[in-house]
């Protein structure tokens, strides 16, 4: 269920940054591109990574040629994988994240206290994706604001 529910997300996040290009490039072309093009790799990577998940299930589930002693600190391993994809994901969300804040800010088409949030949102996301990679040990720290 949650694959499925993430391989949806995945797709209406791609709908999503195309729709919000087309109400962004009047205002700022390259911008709007640019935000599109992050949003699309976010989108991409986290669909992909789904396959971290699928096989971790694959692995506790007993598929045939699979059941091992050491599967289930395979399948961990697997959903390790998943979150470390994710987090990578989230990182071109993020940048995603910072540019729409911007589109929204200068195009005087939505109220500009959302592009402020939204890029805020960026920020947060930007930070707590990057200390997954470049700082672990904070990274259990700094999760509770990216919720």
């Amino acid at each position: 269920m949650a694959i499925a529910a993430d391989i949806v997300m995945a797709a209406a996040d791609a709908a999503l940054a195309i729709l919000l290009y087309v109400i962004f490039r009047p205002v700022a072309p390259v911008l709007a591109l640019a935000a599109m093009v992050f949003r699309l790799i976010q989108s991409v990577m986290i669909a992909m990574n789904l396959m971290h998940m699928q096989s971790a299930l694959l692995l506790i589930t007993g598929a045939p040629g699979l059941a091992t002693p050491g599967a289930n600190a395979m399948a961990l391993h697997a959903l390790n994988l998943h979150a470390h994809g994710y987090d990578l994901g989230l990182l071109f969300f993020a940048i995603n994240s910072l540019l729409t804040g911007v589109l929204i800010w200068v195009s005087g088409l939505f109220p500009r206290i959302i592009g402020a949030g939204i890029a805020a949102t960026g920020i947060v996301y930007l930070v707590g994706s990057s200390l997954r990679f470049f700082a672990p040990l904070l990274f259990d720290a700094f999760t509770p604001p990216m919720v």
